[in-house]
């Protein structure tokens, strides 16, 4: 899922996603010092230990909600006697501290979190796990209300789904889109309309995708790009959904096949999408949705896959943690390196290091700075500690 632009609005006003603007990730000393009288040198942000989750969790989901809030959904703790995670928690970054929160169904894993204008965070679809062990692909639904911080009921999808994408369309709807159940493949699509409460089909993807990045645009088409193509192998092609005219058509090619990579829409409605597996992993590319193509944009310092990332105040994103070589067969070992993009350049450069290596976390820009929270430490083990970028 792509993370998106937006400061965290008052009470229902319009909310464009789960990324809001924040500190800057400012690079290195302030030029031109000379005279006396200049300003000091200003210091380059440092990653600091910030707080703790109320439990370990990773391959979470997470949101930036209409209060400034945090709500931390869903993954997983392979040392916890349930595994799966079943309360979510909501983190106020002006406070550092994380509240327990109880939900309607049950943990789950590989959901979709998406912020509605009218300010509900919906939760669609994922897997639970069962008292034998074994997984299940759910048809479920569940609404968050941050002014009240509790869950309210809505109705309940079409389609068991998980590993699928979601994104707000123009008039305020939430598209639900492709996944898996279990090892097949999904091509339905449907719509939330939370006027009426109601989920309807709309027209399927050509062909069935998971893991892909999605994103509305600035001319209300949804863009589908990357990710795992029918029947499971990474793809460089794209999908453009009219909502007006309920119609998928092809978009244009990546320049290179790529999945498990990180995506954030930027300011201008643009898609950045950076690293992946394999061919993937050490470049980004962007989609002009003006031109409606794909253009290189940049190589990266470290290449990796499955990084968090999170757009600044000034435009630029910054990517951290992954795994490094990710085909290198060394384990499960994951990266505490960060970089930067420059947009006006489209070139990365090394940043401040992570307190911790971390991958499949959350990377979330709010008051304070950008928050890195949860993930997976070596060996796949689930992480509890939140650090912050100031």
């Amino acid at each position: 899922m792509v993370q998106r632009s937006g400061r965290a609005p008052r009470r229902g006003a319009r909310t464009r996603g789960l990324a809001a603007l924040g500190v800057g990730f400012a690079a290195g000393l302030l030029a031109g010092l000379g005279l006396a009288g200049s300003a000091l040198p200003k210091e380059q942000p440092q990653w600091s230990d910030a707080a703790t989750l109320d439990g370990p969790r990773t391959y979470a989901q997470a949101a930036l909600v209409a209060n400034g809030r945090i709500l931390i959904e869903g993954g997983l703790d392979r040392d916890a006697a349930g595994v799966v995670r079943t309360r979510s928690e909501l983190f106020d970054p002006r406070t550092g501290r994380a509240t327990p929160l109880d939900t309607p169904d049950g943990g789950r894993l590989w959901q979709s979190l998406t912020v509605l204008p009218n300010d509900l965070v919906i939760s669609v679809g994922g897997v639970s796990r069962g008292q034998n062990g074994g997984w299940t692909t759910q048809a479920v639904a569940t609404a968050f209300d941050p002014w009240s911080s509790g869950y309210v009921r809505i109705s309940q999808p079409v389609n068991a789904r998980s590993d699928h994408g979601a994104t707000v369309l123009h008039d305020g709807r939430l598209l639900v889109v492709g996944g898996h159940d279990g090892p097949r493949f999904i091509r339905a699509v449907e719509v939330y309309d939370p006027r009426s409460d109601r989920w309807s089909l709309v027209a399927p993807l050509p062909r069935g995708r998971s893991q892909f990045a999605i994103a509305t645009l600035p001319d209300g088409r949804v863009l589908v790009a990357g990710g795992f193509d029918e029947p499971g192998l990474p793809t460089d092609t794209s999908f453009l959904f009219d909502p007006t005219q309920n119609v998928w058509r092809e978009g244009p090619l990546l320049i290179v096949a790529r999945a498990l990579g990180s995506a954030v829409q930027l300011p201008n409605g643009d898609v950045l999408l950076a690293g992946g597996q394999r061919a993937a992993a050490g470049t980004a590319e962007r989609y002009d949705a003006r031109a409606g193509i794909f253009v290189f944009a940049g190589s990266l310092a470290a290449p990796r896959m499955y990084a968090q990332a999170a757009l600044q105040e000034d435009g630029s994103v910054v990517l951290v943690g992954g795994f490094l070589r990710p085909d290198s067969g060394d384990g499960f070992v994951p990266t505490a390196l960060a970089e930067r993009w420059d947009p006006r350049t489209a070139t990365w450069s090394a940043g401040p290091p992570a307190r911790a290596g971390r991958a499949a976390g959350s990377a979330i820009t709010a008051a304070g700075g950008t928050w890195l929270i949860g993930g997976s430490t070596l060996d796949d083990r689930a992480l509890g500690t939140i650090e912050l970028l100031r």
